[in-house]
């Protein structure tokens, strides 16, 4: 008969236990209707559904999954339904997710001689063999070089050689290193090459049509002077009596002729004593006559810078006594 249990007990339709009551046959199952409500009786199986939850049972997945997983290990087949691991390294995976086997070459660093075929290369030793064979032969081929030979007559590879091979010759070009292993080209004109083919520094000042004063130290030259320059733009012509003076702007220096005038250098001549005068400044006081006396003007009197000249031109030998007051 049904069998009537509390509301609380609830759970999806189906047998909850067999056991053998009263009420029911040995071997009837306990159901429920999923409302709580119970009976005896032989329930029928319903149709399951597990494939969103579980994966159907295949012997390959088995497999797999008897094996530990470990870092860089990669899973294979080594037969039906049986499985191993190998090592997968950092550069095999590179290699393996390249999309054709051209990636893969340039992955690997191949060069274009990894997809020809072996007959388009000498086997190993073939060109040592022929050397030897030619050698030995005691040289059948002249035109041909032996190894000593080729050592004898060619450079060896170098860089620097190599740098100035590079370059482009032209006229009056000298090519220099400008680097290591680097060479370039600069200008050598005529007289750079008549200079730079001289066998000392005196053949060289002489090519450059140097003076004896090229060695010389500067001060044994008279420095740059505005007098000096002056001096050096005077000029006279003629036999007569000049002297030099400041001209009357007191911007250089002049020759003045002596004889008189205002261009000229005055002249006083004197056949007796004389006192000198402010007015004679930078003139020339001419003496005729031997033992005359010349006072001099007093300091005070005569102010810094005063000068004049003095002369004794008579014709018999004398004495001028020059008293400086």
């Amino acid at each position: 008969m049904p069998l009537s249990i509390a509301s609380t007990l609830k759970r999806a339709a189906g047998p909850l236990l067999k056991v053998p009551t009263a009420d029911g046959a040995a071997g009837e199952a306990l159901l429920t209707d999923g409302d709580g409500n119970l009976s005896f009786g032989n329930p029928v199986p319903a149709a399951h559904n597990h494939d969103g939850s579980y994966q159907p049972l295949d012997a390959e997945l088995s497999a797999i999954a008897g094996l530990s997983s470990a870092a860089d290990r990669l899973p294979y087949f080594t037969g039906s339904g049986t499985a191993a691991l190998a090592d997968l390294s950092t550069a095999g995976r590179a290699l393996i997710d390249d999309a054709d086997a051209a990636a893969q070459r340039s992955t690997l660093g191949l060069g274009t001689a990894a997809t020809q075929n072996a007959g388009a290369f000498e086997a190993a030793g073939t060109a040592a063999t022929a050397v030897s064979a030619h050698e030995a032969a005691g040289d059948p081929h002249p035109q041909y070089l032996t190894a000593s030979e080729g050592s004898a007559a060619y450079q060896p590879l170098d860089a620097e050689l190599t740098a100035l091979a590079g370059l482009t010759s032209g006229a009056n070009k000298l090519p220099y290193f400008s680097g290591s292993g680097a060479a370039a080209l600069t200008d050598l004109s005529a007289a750079g090459r008549a200079l730079i083919d001289d066998a000392d520094a005196a053949a060289q000042r002489t090519t450059l049509g140097l003076g004896t004063a090229a060695v010389e130290a500067a001060s044994a030259f008279q420095p740059a002077d505005a007098q000096l320059t002056d001096l050096s733009a005077l000029s006279y012509s003629g036999n007569a009596l000049k002297a030099l003076r400041v001209n009357a702007a007191a911007t250089g220096l002049e020759f003045a002729s002596i004889g008189g005038g205002s261009t000229e250098l005055d002249i006083h001549a004197q056949s007796s004593t004389y006192a000198q005068q402010a007015s004679d400044l930078g003139d020339l006081i001419d003496f005729d006559t031997a033992g005359q006396t010349l006072n001099l003007l007093a300091a005070a009197t005569a102010g810094d810078k005063y000068f004049c000249w003095v002369r004794y031109r008579g014709a018999d030998t004398g004495v001028l006594t020059v008293d400086g007051n």
